[in-house]
């Protein structure tokens, strides 16, 4: 694990892929530009983030 920031890590999954740990969810997540993804969040992350309701209803890979 690497401390970037109070807000969030990068960590490597099982296969040593770098992927971010976030600490925030909601407007606070939206507002990072290392952790938004716009209109790619799926509607699972969407729920669990809970930015459900935040961005447009479409998800676009």
């Amino acid at each position: 694990m690497r401390r970037v920031s109070p807000l969030f890590d990068v960590v490597r999954d099982a296969t040593g892929r770098e992927l971010l740990q976030v600490y925030v969810d909601g407007i606070e997540l939206l507002r990072l530009t290392m952790t938004n993804k716009g209109t790619a969040f799926t509607q699972e992350e969407r729920r669990n983030l809970r930015i459900d309701g935040l961005l447009p209803p479409h998800v676009s890979t």
